[in-house]
Order: C-alpha cells, then sequence, then structure tokens
C-alpha cells in the first residue's frame, strides 16, 4: 500500500491493475464509436449511448456475484468477461471495405486484451477452488452468468435467434 496521497489505503499494484483496465476500457470504446461514426455518418452524442435490458441484467448479476465477497464467485466473473473473447477473435478476422476493415482492427485490439484477461482470471479461478464445494458454488455461477450473456448479446444482434432457439442452446 502506499505511505499518503492518491493510493492512501490501496496497494499500488491494486490502482495500477484499475488504471490499466480503464485504459484498455477506453481504448476499446474510442475504437468502436469511430466505426460507429463512420456507420452513422456523424459523430456520437450523449443520446446515442444505450444500455440494453438484458446488458443491464447481466451487469447486475455480475456485480451482485462479485459483491458476496466471495473470491471464488469474484474470481469466476473474471471469466466471464468478454464472453471468453471468441466473438472478438471472429470480428477480428473480418475483411471489406473501410467499416469492416476499422472494426477488424479494433476488435483485434479488443480480443488481444480480453484474452488476457481471460487467462490471468482461470488462474485466479483455480487458486480459488479450495474444496469440491468451491467448484461447485463457481460452475453455477459461471452457468448462470453465461446464459444471461447468450440472451445480452442475442438482444444486441436484434433477437437473431428465438426464444426457443435459445432454450434449445442452452438445454
Amino acid at each position: 500500500g502506499g505511505v499518503g496521497g492518491c493510493d492512501a489505503g490501496v496497494a499500488r499494484w491494486v490502482m495500477r491493475a484499475g488504471l490499466e483496465m480503464m485504459t484498455e476500457e477506453f481504448e476499446h470504446d474510442v475504437g468502436l464509436a469511430e466505426v460507429l461514426e463512420l456507420v452513422l455518418g456523424r459523430a456520437l452524442t450523449p443520446d446515442d449511448a444505450v444500455q440494453l435490458p438484458e446488458d443491464r441484467k447481466l451487469n447486475d448479476m455480475r456485480r451482485g456475484y462479485v459483491e458476496t465477497g466471495d473470491a471464488g464467485l469474484a474470481a469466476v466473473m473474471g471469466l466471464t468477461e468478454g464472453g471468453g473473447s471468441s466473438t472478438f477473435r471472429e470480428a477480428s478476422k473480418l475483411t471489406g471495405g473501410e467499416i469492416e476493415q476499422r472494426l477488424a482492427a479494433a476488435m483485434k485490439i479488443i480480443h488481444r486484451d480480453e484474452e488476457s484477461h481471460y487467462l490471468d482470471a482461470a488462474k485466479a479461478a483455480a487458486a480459488a477452488v479450495g474444496s469440491e464445494d468451491d467448484l461447485e458454488r463457481m460452475k453455477r455461477a459461471l452457468l448462470a452468468v453465461s446464459i444471461q450473456r447468450v440472451r445480452m448479446r442475442n438482444e444486441m444482434f436484434s433477437e437473431a435467434m428465438s426464444a426457443a432457439e435459445i432454450d434449445r442452446l442452452i438445454a
């Protein structure tokens, strides 16, 4: 921890990790915002930012698990960040015109960052397993959040799958 100043009471490495994550998230936002502005043909405004209901549910669910104080549940939430990054990996392979090229470039950056986070989260989750009960609790949370992530992505992509298709996928 620090001796005083802005890091009083916070370990410097924790603060640094938080700043790195915020910087990465900002870089992701900038890359995607620039692509959206290209598509829209105009600058984004505050009114353009909308959180969809399934995304709100996902964020609330993940926050709830982290706020339990259970190290295993907090660690497993890291495994759900970025959905394991496969969406970003595949989108980084887009080809075509300027929009596709710029989107692929943004996705490549996001994939790189999310893959790194995923690997770190896997190590933290493995270290948090102290018993069979820990493992089962973590697996249940991982499954619940993963299912909600599917629902969130489906909503994000204009309900590409029906409720019945999602139910079959989950089963």
